[in-house]
């Protein structure tokens, strides 16, 4: 339902709202020999899950002030959404966004709002499967030595010799599989920033805009090695608890399944410069130069600022920039990104 509540001397009060039932199911069968693992190929048992929920949401769009001094536009959105899980039990998140003109070439922005991601069907109830990845133990004879004190004893404490044993075999068996106790994940965003269009230069914009995202209890799964470096270098004791061993402290088995573990707080502002030149007989062309600066990437299982770490497995680069050319004639449209980096 949606529509005009009433006028105000801004313009109309009007809103939204909407009720939602859904459910969300899957599985996934293998055969019985699958299932058992009498095949040449990995064990995999089935996934079989569902979930239910349902939902409520409000939103308002209030117009403040118009056409004054200083305010030529000023409104408000806000919303709220009500979610109530069968698995997950109730939640509620919203978004509140303000809009100000104080002259008619200058738009000023800011928006708060909770985000909100429910774990899938396979996050939650995918069947158990094996592999079979390359891993260094760091219990080993080799890296034992490199083991802090405490690392060392948690490898005595699980069976292997002091001194660490001789690892034949780099390939060590994993089990992955769901987790059904997972919870959402959450997430918080800010962007504060302003549209300049100038009135003397018809067809140029230029936007600039801040953003944070604070993201909490992200799920997470760990692989083969990283289990064994959580248990022996960070002393991760749920990491520990992943580890099987055989009596003479080789690994027999690990378990990963995702667990609600991370968190990532990122940080960087979005340029955008846009100019559409006047349209004549050849059609209209158009500039866009879209830049991102990455100002913080922090992830909880270090804390360590990864922003501008280039070459690592996260390239998460500093800057981000793309330049397009684009031509319209009629109804039809070629683009081209000649430059991007």
């Amino acid at each position: 339902i949606q529509g005009d509540i009433l006028e105000l001397p801004a313009g109309p009060l009007a809103f939204s709202f909407g009720l939602e039932r859904r459910s969300e199911s899957g599985y996934d069968q293998p055969d019985a020999l699958i299932n058992a693992g009498d095949t040449p190929g990995n064990a995999r048992s089935a996934t079989k899950g569902s979930y239910s929920l349902d939902e409520a949401y409000l939103e308002l769009a209030v117009p403040v002030l118009g056409g004054v001094p200083g305010a030529r536009l000023v409104d408000l959105d806000g919303a709220a959404r009500y979610s109530g899980f069968s698995n997950f039990g109730d939640t509620a998140h919203s978004k509140l966004s303000l809009r100000w003109k104080p002259i008619d070439d200058l738009l000023i922005r800011a928006n708060w709002s909770e985000g909100f991601r429910a774990p899938s069907i396979a996050d939650l109830f995918q069947g158990l499967s094996d592999s079979f990845p390359t891993l260094n133990d760091p219990c080993n004879n080799v890296l034992f030595g490199g083991l802090s004190a405490a690392g060392q004893a948690q490898c005595v404490a699980d069976g292997v010799p002091t001194g660490g044993y001789a690892q034949v075999n780099s390939q060590i068996r994993i089990t992955t599989g769901g987790n059904p106790n997972l919870q959402p994940e959450s997430s918080v965003t800010k962007t504060v920033g302003f549209v300049y269009s100038p009135s003397y230069l018809e067809g140029f914009n230029v936007a600039l805009d801040w953003w944070r995202i604070e993201l909490e209890d992200t799920i997470a799964g760990f692989t083969g090695q990283g289990i064994a470096d959580q248990c022996y270098r960070e002393g991760n004791a749920n990491a520990c608890s992943l580890i099987t061993r055989a009596s003479g402290g080789r690994i027999l088995d690990l378990l990963s399944a995702g667990i609600n573990f991370g968190s990532t707080d990122v940080e960087g502002y979005d340029l955008t410069v846009t100019y559409a030149m006047p349209e004549n007989t050849f059609g209209r062309f158009s500039v866009v130069w879209d830049t991102t600066y990455l100002a913080e990437y922090i992830n909880n299982d270090d804390g360590d600022n990864l922003a501008g770490e280039y070459f690592d497995r996260n390239n998460n680069w500093r800057i981000r920039s793309n330049v397009a050319v684009n031509w319209t004639k009629g109804e039809g449209l070629v683009a081209w990104a000649p430059i991007q980096w």
